[in-house]
């Protein structure tokens, strides 16, 4: 604690190189125009180091499109999707049959049709009527070996296109079906003109359990519009189907249009 310590002293040399120093400064200060700042002294940027890439992520590309339509994108990569396709069911194919009109005969079974009339109203019983070559109709009433017919309704029977029921019989087309399998039963009835008190008419398949009556529609006196039917049914070899026409009071005005297709389903 007592030890004497000498003073410090700048060695002359120093001072004088720090004189030339600082007026060097001020002589550069002076040189710069009034206001104007010294620039910034220049730093040297570190170069970024890489980064490692990273994995990739699906981008979306926008394709250029008309400025008015909604634009579309384009994901990539992609990566294909399994298609599932409908498989389309075979469309049923018909192959006609038989047409009542056209396959109309003055020969009983030709073309697998008869001509019918029954055994009094509503009973059920039919029974083949014969032909009249003199009218060239099938006619209820008409006796063969008379030549004529020997009772007052000459008008019950059936033509090609037409029947026409009557107060003691009712009438009835018949087809024998030739195959077994589906059927389709198309076709209609209309009353000639309009009058009296209109006409029943009635679809039947028989078959070998009994019958079944497939459709029915009453016709009113001056109704002359068409009524249509298109039926499916099973069908075995021999079954019949009976189109009926009956009269629901009264006979006059009651002749009846009637048309009837059959189809067989192919295969």
């Amino acid at each position: 604690m007592g030890e004497n310590i000498a003073p410090f002293r700048i060695p002359p040399g120093w001072i004088r190189l720090g004189i030339v120093v600082t007026g060097l400064l001020i002589g550069t200060i002076a040189l710069l125009p009034t206001g104007e700042t010294p620039p910034a002294p220049v730093l040297d940027t570190p170069t970024p180091t890489p980064r490692r890439p990273t994995a990739t992520t699906p981008t979306f590309t926008r394709t250029p499109t008309d400025p008015t339509s909604t634009p579309t994108f384009t994901r990539t990569p992609t990566r294909p999707r399994p298609t599932a396709t409908a498989t389309a069911k075979p469309s049923q194919e018909w192959i006609r049959l038989t047409n009542s009109t056209e396959d109309f005969s003055d020969v009983q079974g030709t073309n697998n049709w008869y001509y019918m009339a029954s055994n009094g109203r509503n009973s059920g019983n039919f029974q083949e009527i014969p032909w009249d070559p003199k009218d060239d109709w099938w006619e209820w009433c008409y006796d063969p070996a008379l030549g004529k017919a020997p009772c007052p309704e000459t008008y019950v029977g059936w033509r090609n296109d037409f029947g026409h029921p009557g107060m003691y019989a009712d009438v009835a087309r018949v087809w024998v079906s030739p195959v077994s399998g589906p059927l389709k039963i198309v076709g209609g009835a209309r009353k000639e003109q309009g009058g009296g008190d209109g006409v029943l008419v009635e679809v039947y398949h028989w078959h070998s359990s009994g019958h079944d009556k497939l459709w029915a529609t009453t016709i009113g006196a001056n109704d002359t519009s068409p009524k249509y039917f298109d039926l499916r049914i099973g069908a075995g070899k021999g079954d019949r189907l009976f189109f009926v026409l009956k009269i629901r009071g009264q006979p006059e005005w009651d002749k009846t249009f009637l048309d009837v297709t059959i189809y067989m389903l192919k295969g």
